[in-house]
């Protein structure tokens, strides 16, 4: 029997989208670039910290905490409604949160690190500092992947996610700037032509 499937599967792409492909589409992003983009994805990461530190003030919930809360709420959200997602249960108000995100954001109010997803977990450590993650979303995966609608948790099961990686490594590594900073630029250009 053969089944027909839809040309957005990711294990359709798999098939003909190797690394050089991915780097490739990568570093074409990057090269159209303005110095306003550039700024832009330099300072996406410090700002999603510093943002993190005006819900820990105005909550009383530790800095490293909201921090891990923001990264809990943020798969298929906005920023500005991430943001206030992580206030309001910082506060104690779920209310409006995707009810799996918002319990395991609660666990992370609580000081039980329970965050999980590779996209999540990268995110957290992004925004803490590290300059060697880079999260895939589905519009990062959608760059890479030559797709716009991926599904962070289709990328992870066909093991995408770490091909996705692994081209932003080779990229970062070969224009020498931290893969978080090449994943927020391409990120803010890419995202750009569809919303």
């Amino acid at each position: 029997m053969t089944v027909i499937a839809p040309s957005w599967w990711p294990w359709y792409e798999s098939e003909v989208t190797p690394l050089h492909v991915m780097v490739k589409r990568l570093l074409a992003c990057w090269d159209t670039a303005t110095e306003a983009q550039l700024h832009d994805g330099r300072v996406w990461y410090p700002n999603a910290k510093q943002e993190a530190k005006r819900i820990s003030k105005a909550t009383g919930v530790s800095h490293r905490r909201v921090v891990r809360v923001i990264a809990a709420v943020s798969p298929r959200q906005q920023w500005v409604v991430n943001l206030r997602s992580a206030e309001a249960i910082c506060n104690g108000n779920s209310a409006g949160v995707i009810k799996t995100f918002a319990a395991v954001a609660r666990l992370e109010v609580a000081g039980v690190k329970a965050i999980n997803g590779r996209k999540s977990i990268d995110f957290d450590a992004a925004m803490w500092g590290d300059p060697d993650r880079s999260p895939i979303d589905r519009w990062t995966g959608g760059l890479v992947l030559g797709e716009k609608h991926m599904a962070n948790r289709q990328l992870e099961r066909v093991g995408w996610y770490d091909r996705a990686v692994q081209a932003h490594e080779v990229v970062a590594a070969q224009i020498g700037v931290a893969q978080s900073v090449l994943q927020a630029t391409t990120w803010g250009i890419y995202r750009g032509r569809f919303v």
